[in-house]
């Protein structure tokens, strides 16, 4: 979820906001998820988006669209990418003229912030109907923290042991607390030790 449109990929297609049709047959899915990665705060992203390319995963589609809140006149701007293991790829004619624009761009979201994560392992379907045995993985990004303010890395006071502001010390990059990682197959979030 992006709150906040500036941060959204320049040129990435637009579908527009999102129907009550849509909404519904997004929703109307049967089947349950199973969350793999609890919500966890300021997690770096880079290093897995960098191997799921080189695992062989493709990136096949990816778009921005602006729905409503369940409650309330607000709405908010989510992006997706959508990655399928190359001998199961079938991105449209239309996604090939940017893909690389697109997979270059969620590389530069992954090194430039910092984000709360949480994934789900959710039932996979095919012509709305569930695939035994295949399963989707969905993670869900919010909470963007940035990395950088007017192109320089944004420096922060060390924390000592107990978490508290260390202002004897020299100024450091902002780190995230935690990185996505691929661990045997599994999707962890490993936690990155604060400075000391």
């Amino acid at each position: 979820m992006v709150n906040n449109p500036r941060y959204i990929l320049k040129d990435i297609p637009c579908r527009g906001l999102e129907t009550e049709e849509q909404e519904g047959k997004r929703l109307g899915f049967t089947g349950s998820g199973t969350q793999i990665v609890q919500n966890v705060e300021q997690v770096s992203i880079s290093q897995f988006v960098s191997v799921l390319f080189n695992k062989g995963y493709v990136l096949v589609d990816a778009f921005q669209q602006e729905r409503k809140h369940k409650t309330g006149n607000r709405t908010y701007n989510i992006v997706r990418f959508t990655f399928s293991l190359k001998e199961y790829a079938t991105p449209t004619p239309e996604f090939l003229k940017i893909q690389d624009k697109m997979a270059n761009g969620l590389k530069q979201m992954a090194e430039n912030s910092f984000w709360k994560v949480r994934a789900f392992r959710n039932p996979f379907f095919a012509d709305n109907k569930e695939v035994p045995e295949e399963h989707a993985v969905s993670i869900d990004l919010a909470n963007r923290v940035p990395r950088y303010e007017n192109g320089q890395l944004i420096m922060v006071w060390p924390r000592d042991a107990h978490g508290n502001q260390d202002r004897t010390k020299s100024r450091v990059p902002l780190a995230p607390e935690g990185e996505l990682r691929f661990n045997g197959g599994q999707m962890i979030v490993v936690e990155v030790p604060a400075s000391v």
